[in-house]
């Protein structure tokens, strides 16, 4: 019985001492899937929880590939963390808790969405004219977004220059124009948090020289200062163009005037010395001082300008006449004498001065009548066609201004257009030279198969360039950034049999690239049929980022974040980035 007493005494002591405690749980509650929470919004996190002292709160933007941190140390008795949103669009984002003491967690049980941020410039918007160093206003609606940084450009894009940052709620910021003039300014702004959110003016403003202070205004007495009214004439003088320039067709010039004491004016040129004239813009004001003319296709060397007041007679032309000069297009290839076989692909190329557009034609009776191919951009200067299923040897090409279909050029003579050859079972006699020799009755050609257009390619990754061929010995390989405009040599000499090239992208991104190769003797060439993508590929650091710290080798992790990217290097420095070491 003494025995038992001791044991129940015992039992009692080990129970009343703690050496059982209770089991810990943690349950987050909100968000758990399926919430749309706006960038920038303030939202609660909310937990349930038993016999936890603190948690860490992390969230994900890529359903737990990476984690970020949210607070490394909270207080589960608050039962809410009060968060606000960043501003990375994500349909993958899950909340995840962990007890910092033991490895207790919970995460979202499902996925939810940060919608994706959007920004919309409404002013200036294009077509402005502001006066270098005065005060301005930007206007614009944002959502999802908390802070929008804007920046200005006087090369169209080329280099920007920062204004500052502003709250993306505000809708509304001052700025004061550039000291320099000029007549190729954009405002850009985007999301400081994800740079993917981005808007910029749809056309190009000017920003134009002030006026000089003008003392003919000031003369004495209580109303003393500038008034619109003064004691000067009104004028308008035409300042550009005003005699002996020279522009191409469809070329942008930029007309520019002074005034005094004009509202509203109307500008007009004309190609005969001022006998006629016609209309370039009407009711623009006459303060703007500039406008972005498109010089038309009407070659003169008696051109004028005038400008003049909607109210009242005043007005002013240009003091000399100036020229417009001529378009031209010279076809250069079909341009007689050659033979394609029926249905197969052909090319057309030409070369084109002061052309916007150029129209496309063939005639199968040597000019009698005519069927359109279509249109393609002048300075392309090259496009692809497949011959009509007609035989015929009285074929022409007709290239023209699409706008001026009296600018044009034909075919020097005839080409043919003959019956494709079916195979000839002669050739195939046995042995070890059975087959096609390389030279054969089948036209001459190239075929790029790869990369032929939608392709993404990372940068700096290796891709195979690859293509058919008949006839052909060496080509050569390039690339275009820019859909045509300026080609970049790949390969000098590769042979045609060779049948691929193994390259490295280059790391310079653009959504319009082509691949073209060329017989090094003949004009025969092939180009990708429609642009394909080498992205902006980026990786950043998110962890360790700085003031972290480790003991001696203790195990710990690197988190980054990236895009189109398929493999990186990781390394370390332990003096300020004097020297790296590889870790892998």
């Amino acid at each position: 019985m003494l025995r038992m007493l001791q044991r129940l005494l015992f039992f009692g002591l080990f129970f009343s001492s703690g050496y059982f405690t209770e089991a810990q749980t943690l349950q987050l509650t909100t968000p758990n899937g399926g919430e749309s929470w706006i960038g920038g919004s303030t939202h609660s996190i909310s937990w349930t929880f038993t016999n936890i002292d603190n948690i860490k709160i992390e969230y994900s933007l890529n359903n737990g590939l990476t984690w970020n941190q949210i607070s490394a140390s909270y207080p589960t008795s608050a039962l809410s963390y009060s968060w606000t949103v960043p501003c990375i669009g994500s349909t993958q984002v899950k909340v995840r808790i962990t007890d910092v003491l033991q490895y207790t967690q919970d995460e979202s049980n499902a996925v939810f969405t940060i919608p994706q941020g959007t920004v919309n410039i409404a002013y200036p918007n294009g077509a402005e004219s502001f006066a270098t160093g005065t005060g301005q206003y930007l206007e614009w609606q944002s959502a999802g977004i908390t802070t929008l940084k804007f920046q200005y450009t006087t090369n169209n894009g080329a280099v920007w220059t920062d204004i500052g940052n502003f709250p993306g709620a505000n809708g509304y910021a001052n700025w004061i124009a550039p000291a320099n003039a000029s007549t190729q300014m954009r405002i850009r702004a985007y999301n400081i948090e994800n740079t993917i959110d981005r808007d910029s003016t749809d056309a190009l403003f000017n920003v134009t020289t002030s006026p000089t202070e003008n003392p003919d205004k000031f003369k004495g007495g209580a109303q003393d200062g500038y008034n619109m009214c003064s004691n000067l004439p009104d004028t308008i003088r035409v300042t550009t163009p005003n005699g002996g320039e020279s522009y191409l067709p469809n070329s942008t010039v930029a007309i520019n005037w002074t005034y005094r004491h004009v509202d509203d004016i109307k500008i007009e040129y004309s190609t005969n010395n001022g006998s006629t004239w016609t209309s370039i813009v009407s009711g623009i004001p006459a303060g703007q001082l500039s406008y972005n003319w498109t010089v038309p296709n009407s070659p003169s060397t008696q051109c004028l300008v005038r400008i003049s007041s909607l109210v009242g007679n005043i007005n002013d032309a240009s003091n000399n006449v100036f020229t417009i000069t001529s378009a031209s297009v010279d076809l250069t290839y079909p341009n007689g004498g050659e033979s394609f076989g029926t249905g197969t692909g052909q090319y057309i190329e030409w070369t084109s001065s002061s052309v916007a557009t150029v129209k496309l034609e063939y005639s199968v009776d040597n000019g009698t009548s005519w069927t359109t191919i279509g249109t393609a951009p002048a300075a392309n200067n090259y496009a692809n066609w497949i011959p009509p299923a007609t035989i015929g040897t009285q074929y022409l090409i007709r290239v023209s201004d699409n706008a001026v279909p009296s600018v044009n050029d034909v075919s020097d003579q005839n080409f043919s257009i003959v019956a494709m050859p079916t195979e000839d079972a002669n050739k195939f006699k046995g042995g070890l030279n059975d087959g096609y020799s390389m030279n054969n009755n089948r036209t001459d050609s190239l075929n790029i198969t790869s990369p032929n257009g939608g392709e993404i390619w990372t940068s700096a990754s290796t891709r195979t360039i690859s293509w058919t061929y008949n006839d052909v010995d060496n080509i050569s390989i390039e690339y275009t950034l820019d859909d045509g405009l300026t080609w970049t040599t790949i390969a000098a000499s590769v042979p045609a049999s060779q049948l691929s090239y193994s390259w490295t992208v280059p790391t310079t991104p653009s959504y319009l690239c082509r691949i073209r190769i060329k017989d090094l003797t003949r004009p025969i060439s092939d180009q990708s049929s429609a642009v394909f993508t080498i992205p902006n590929a980026y990786v950043q650091v998110t962890y360790p980022n700085g003031g972290e710290s480790f003991g001696t080798g203790t195990g710990q992790y690197i988190e980054w974040e990236y895009s189109d990217l398929a493999t990186i290097k990781l390394e370390y420095s332990t003096n300020n980035g004097s020297t790296w070491n590889i870790i892998g």
